[in-house]
């Protein structure tokens, strides 16, 4: 069965625990390569460069966002 992504995505019983549990950030990394027009000596290069952000990305520390978060609560709980 091939199911498009964005019908498989309607059709994902727990939509919150999928972007919890799946973030593509090699695309997001993709996309940014891509619209700054950054250009690389080679595909090995560009293959390098993304996987030293991915994993910089993926050890983040995420504690900068806690102010955002909270301001997400309070507009929701306002």
């Amino acid at each position: 069965m091939d199911v498009a992504f964005a019908s498989w995505l309607d059709q994902c019983p727990d939509k919150v625990r999928f972007v919890l549990q799946y973030n593509d950030l090699r695309s997001d990394i993709a996309n940014v390569i891509e619209t700054f027009g950054y250009e690389f000596a080679s595909i090995e290069v560009e293959k390098e460069v993304t996987n030293k952000v991915l994993n910089k990305l993926i050890n983040l520390d995420r504690s900068e966002q806690n102010e955002y978060i909270a301001d997400l609560i309070d507009q929701e709980i306002a």
